[in-house]
């Protein structure tokens, strides 16, 4: 073996043997794990290499590692004093529960036992490693933490929204002067509901950071179709309960690369997707046209 090799992931090698992943793949999701200081399971499941329900139950049948849907988890907001929010930050992990001298902790790679053995010193406790999906880490992460206390000179200069809406009749409303215009309206023929508004919302900001990162690649992109399918539910207040997003990418674009644009807008960019309920599906796809045979 090269000693200057990168080490292997453990959860890497659960996958490879049991015939989830092969070889090249591993290999070449850890060298963009060594580039882009990413777990290896994120990569894995930004290239849509493996689904995340396949990454856990390889966990939880090798490893005996339970699995648990932290968004149906009540978690003790004072858990979040017992890690440090960085450090939760950068494994993507989250304290959920205390008995004892024991710390259950959910975490994105629970195979990861320098992260458990050093999160045991920080602690003082016994670290019981429990998986559940990244997006449901995140979730409960953002519901525990919040936002990080800002000084107040740093606070202003967040970046702030302000528009206004005039009501011109009926259900039908338009902006106010002096911004670009749109006009709403519940359900009148030719003119945009707020719920078609949000959809376009969530399309046109995702579009926007696979389009930046594309170019920022310096890849080959010619042309970009982003559709929407979402489904509302009967009853009142009638909400999305579920969102699917499609990508025509057009250009000599490698599909790991569309998909790890699609997966960092949707983790990490899009403000629009992130500002929404944690509990909405949200499935992404692409098709890639125009690279040569």
């Amino acid at each position: 073996m090269d000693k200057h090799a990168p080490p292997r992931s453990r959860l890497g090698e659960i996958l490879l043997r049991n015939g989830s992943i092969t070889e090249a793949q591993l290999a070449d999701a850890l060298a963009e794990q060594e580039r882009w200081k990413q777990p290896i399971g994120q990569i894995l499941l930004a290239r849509k290499i493996v689904t995340d329900e396949t990454m856990r139950q390889a966990l939880g049948a090798q490893l005996n590692v339970p699995y648990i849907d932290l968004n149906r988890v009540v978690i003790d907001p004072g858990l979040a004093g017992l890690v440090d929010r960085e450090f939760a930050e950068r494994h993507l992990l989250m304290p959920v529960a205390r008995i004892g001298p024991t710390l259950t902790v959910a975490m994105d790679d629970p195979t990861a036992t320098s992260v458990t053995e050093e999160l045991a010193r920080m602690t003082g406790l016994a670290i019981n490693a429990v998986t559940s999906s990244g997006e449901a880490i995140r979730s409960a992460f953002q519901r525990a933490y919040g936002d990080p206390d800002l000084e107040p000179a740093v606070a202003a200069r967040r970046p702030r929204v302000r528009l206004s809406l005039d009501w011109t009749g009926d259900l039908t409303f338009r902006n106010g002067t002096g911004q670009p215009q749109i006009e709403l309206h519940s359900s009148t023929p030719g003119m945009t509901s707020p719920p078609q508004a949000l959809a376009y919302a969530v399309m046109a900001c995702m579009a926007m950071d696979v389009v930046y990162v594309l170019r920022k690649g310096r890849h080959d992109l010619r042309s970009l179709t982003v559709s929407f399918d979402g489904e509302r539910a009967q009853e009142h207040p009638r909400r999305f309960v579920s969102m699917r997003i499609h990508f025509d990418v057009a250009g000599a674009v490698e599909d790991r690369v569309v998909a790890r644009a699609i997966e960092l807008s949707k983790s990490r960019y899009c403000s629009v997707w992130n500002t929404l309920r944690t509990d909405l599906p949200l499935e992404t796809s692409f098709a890639i046209t125009g690279r040569s045979s």
